[in-house]
């Protein structure tokens, strides 16, 4: 492993993760910078205490005390603006908003306690510097930032799922079948990066273990106007988790259980080992009896689930100017595939994921505005999924077994990714011109080992008789056909490079970069990715930005040389035509328009609008609801959106957020009248609608298309330590397409008469809105729908230390029906989450 580690160094591959974490240094001291002349006790447990208040959310992210001499250090602080709040106990006497944005060590400063006049909380006198919450001119992307404590009051169904419960916070973040989300109209991954180091691949539900987001310290979603530093994607991840250098060593635990058998624990450690060391540990395990979405109604068959999750990691600081971290994890997740059926034998496919990531990174600052950053990071996952036990139909028992024991098809896939790879980063700030510029240049890269492989038998004649499709016929062993099989194996690699430089002038805001990719996989592709943006400053409440951004995204590496495999074709059969299967990379030309408004001392609205342009647009198909899921390119797309994000910060106890969104994700026809898809194995209902989109629209609904959400949550702070909360979620539906069985059209009435003679009942055709958008157009689309959730919290200390900590969920107080997506390939219909109750409670000691 360490051997692919150093030569996907030296290849300086694709970089997906980048340092995104600096130092906050100050001292408190008198004007002429002596020490204050009665300073109080210092250290643990003594004033003042120094505390780091991130500005959007007004949630403590960081405290520390400051020593004899008055100085003050934090360490691993998130990218964001913050107020540093100076505290002797209750009182705060002086108080400064800061932006952390690039690794350099910034500096704060405050007066001695004596020199101000001392207040208690937040309410400062005018003489001293007070919190604004303001976002600096710097800011190019939309941004929404979640403490530790936002991250615990989530409303979600279990602990497992909180990463879903905060990303779909925001409004242009859609929620597909089994986890998978569409953000800002697209489903290209979106990037984590966890302490610098990326969590490469796919960390949704059906591709791999989901990232425990309760190790976090904060999470930072990034979206829009990224810099150059990130490679392609719809949004950016930066996730800090707990390093213990910030407090004394503790233990947290904590229990759960909630509706449908979901069963769930957690442990976590941490703190100093002395005065430059830390570590943090955490350990997890979830259970649950519905993990996936249901297909055949609202109650699960077959559905468990469970998700174990260890993590570790050292932080060091061997010299003032340098930091060492060490990390390691380890997820093994298993579920079920939901059944269609109830039936005895029980048809029992089933997959297991095994991932792994360990990384390392040093960072050093060799001189003032000067820093360099090295990572190391090695992430594999392994997933196989069985049918009844079994992988692949090797003789006459396999057979009997598959026929028995499987409702339409025998599945057996696995599949093995490796991400090797390192980064070099180098941030100055330098002057220039009279200037100051802020310029960083980096390097990485990644290699990616992958083995794949396939096994597929139709167990239900009826699928391939005159009924069903007659591709499958050979393959269906209920009529004497073989399995159709297939083994692959390769290695990928990509390489990146960038640079980017930021300064001002008068009240604009500058950041420019360009980017170079190499993409090798089956043929190498190459980009080069122009990055602009600039904000202008139009008044002391208001900040304007501008952003345009070439990006390249790789294709998704989960079953791609299946889905390229020429022994896959007979599953598309005359559907592929001449359309090639390798999927290549994802183009784009993508254009921002934003502003970010602070109303008074309490709310902050943030406004933007995005349009792209795309080729080789990436879309998706899946194999049933089995999660094979195979990428596809679209030869050309159009998405364009838009999203309205208000925050309000605790006023009279109450605090929350509100965000709307719109999007309109289209593929478009070519000119020429040819096929729109570029490449992919064609299988299913998607590939066959991308194929054949309405002869009379020149661009077509894709699955990534929701033309509205909103999203509320509001917490109300009852008495101290209690607290309740609200959250609300609409969602207009994703579309569909639905034709006749000889391929014409329906309207709402012949719709409703197809889908009974389908078998659908009024229970789930009352949810679909089946009226065409225009007559002869086979565009339908999920129902609209909404969602209501209640949670409350009490937060009981135990003495100085210790805490209980309870908290209850009602997901879906209505138990408002409603679906995710309607009949995917080989027709399943993925359900909405029913009325869900849930409780946890958790001692920190």
């Amino acid at each position: 492993m360490a051997r692919s580690l150093i030569t996907a160094l030296l290849l300086s591959a694709s970089a997906f993760g980048q340092v995104s974490e600096s130092s906050l240094s100050g001292r408190i001291a008198s004007a002429d910078g002596t020490a204050c002349p009665e300073s109080p006790p210092a250290g643990p447990g003594a004033s003042p205490r120094i505390l780091l208040r991130e500005v959007s959310t007004a949630q403590v992210v960081m405290e520390t005390h400051a020593d004899a001499s008055g100085r003050f250090r934090f360490r691993n602080v998130p990218y964001a603006s913050y107020t540093l709040e100076a505290r002797n106990g209750d009182k705060t006497w002086a108080s400064r908003t800061v932006k952390v944005a690039n690794p350099s060590t910034a500096g704060a400063d405050f007066p001695c306690p004596a020199a101000v006049e001392e207040v208690s909380g937040l309410q400062l006198p005018d003489r001293v510097v007070k919190a604004r919450a303001e976002a600096s001119p710097l800011e190019t992307s939309g941004h929404l930032f979640y403490a530790a404590e936002d991250i615990r009051g989530l409303l979600a169904p279990s602990r497992e799922n909180a990463v879903e419960a905060l990303l779909l916070q925001s409004a242009d973040v859609v929620p597909d079948e089994d986890g998978r989300l569409h953000a800002r109209g697209e489903d290209a991954q979106i990037q984590y990066v966890v302490d610098g180091i990326p969590w490469s691949g796919n960390p949704t539900r059906v591709y791999s273990s989901l990232f425990h987001a309760d190790m976090a310290k904060s999470i930072d979603v990034l979206s829009g106007g990224l810099p150059a530093r990130y490679g392609a994607g719809s949004a950016v991840v930066n996730v800090v988790t707990r390093d213990g250098l910030d407090i004394p060593f503790s233990v947290r635990a904590s229990a759960g259980a909630a509706s449908h058998g979901t069963r769930e624990a957690d442990v976590a450690a941490g703190g100093r080992l002395g005065e430059r060391v830390g570590l943090s540990l955490s350990a997890s395990r979830s259970t649950s009896e519905r993990y996936l979405d249901p297909i055949s109604g609202f109650d699960a068959i077959h559905d468990e689930g469970e998700g174990n999750h260890a993590f570790a990691k050292l932080t060091a600081v061997p010299v003032e100017s340098a930091e060492l971290r060490i990390m390691g994890g380890y997820d093994a997740t298993k579920y079920d595939i939901p059944n269609l059926f109830s039936r005895n034998p029980a048809q029992d496919q089933a997959q297991d994921l095994l991932s792994y990531l360990v990384g390392a990174r040093l960072d050093v600052d060799p001189g003032t505005n000067v820093h360099m950053a090295a990572a190391l990071y090695s992430r594999g996952t392994q997933a196989d999924l069985r049918s009844g036990g079994l992988s692949t139909i090797s003789g006459p028992a396999d057979s009997a077994k598959a026929l028995s024991q499987n409702e339409r098809f025998f599945l057996g896939a696995g599949r093995e990714e490796n991400y090797n790879g390192g980064a070099l980063e180098l941030f100055l700030k330098p002057t220039l011109g009279g200037k100051t510029h802020r310029f960083r240049a980096g390097v990485s890269g990644e290699f990616n080992p992958l083995s794949e492989s396939f096994a597929f038998a139709i167990t239900d004649s009826g699928m391939s008789g005159p009924d069903g499709d007659a591709r499958l016929r050979p393959y269906d062993i209920s009529r004497g056909g073989s399995p159709l099989t297939a083994e692959q194996s390769g290695s990928a690699w990509a390489a990146a490079a960038y640079v980017e430089d930021g300064f001002e002038v008068g009240r604009w805001s500058f950041l420019s970069g360009l980017r170079y990719d190499v993409f090798s996989l089956f043929e190498t592709e190459q980009a080069v990715s122009p990055r602009l943006a600039a904000s202008f400053s139009s008044t002391s409440n208001l900040d304007l930005r501008l952003s345009l951004d070439w990006l390249a995204a790789r294709a998704p590496l989960e079953n791609i040389l299946l889905s390229s495999s020429p022994a896959l074709l007979p599953l598309s059969g005359s559907e592929q035509g001449s359309t090639p299967t390798t999927v290549g990379a994802e183009r784009s030309v993508v254009l921002d328009l934003g502003a970010n408004y602070r109303w008074g001392s309490y709310i902050i609205l943030d406004g933007g609008m995005y349009g792209k342009y795309i080729r080789n647009f990436l879309v998706k198909s899946e194999l049933g609801n089995s999660g094979l899921i195979f990428p596809i390119n679209l030869k050309q797309g159009m998405v364009a959106g838009g999203k309205l994000q208000a925050r309000l910060r605790e006023w009279r106890r109450v605090s929350g957020s509100l965000s709307l969104g719109s999007c309109v994700s289209l593929g478009l026809k070519p000119e020429d009248g040819s096929n729109p898809i570029a490449a992919g194995l064609l299988v299913g209902e998607e590939g066959h609608n991308y194929g054949h989109p309405f002869a009379r629209e020149d661009a077509f609904p894709t699955e990534h298309n929701q033309l509205f959400t909103g999203v509320l949550n509001l917490r109300y702070r009852i008495v101290r330590g209690l607290a309740g909360s609200f959250g609300a979620r609409f969602d207009s539906g994703l579309p569909f397409d639905l034709v006749a069985a000889d391929g014409s059209t329906l309207d709402e009435a012949q719709s409703r008469a197809e889908l009974k003679r389908r078998g659908y009942g009024d229970d789930v055709i009352d949810l679909l809105a089946l009226e065409p958008e225009e007559p002869g157009s086979p565009d339908k689309s999920v129902a609209p729908h909404a969602v209501f959730d209640l949670g409350l919290e009490y937060r009981l200390p135990l003495g100085p230390g210790p805490a209980l900590e309870l908290r209850a969920v009602v997901l879906n107080v209505l138990d408002t029906p409603y679906l995710y997506k309607f009949e995917s390939s080989f027709g399943s219909t993925h359900f909405g989450r029913p009325r869900t109750l849930g409780f946890w409670a958790s001692l920190d000691y």
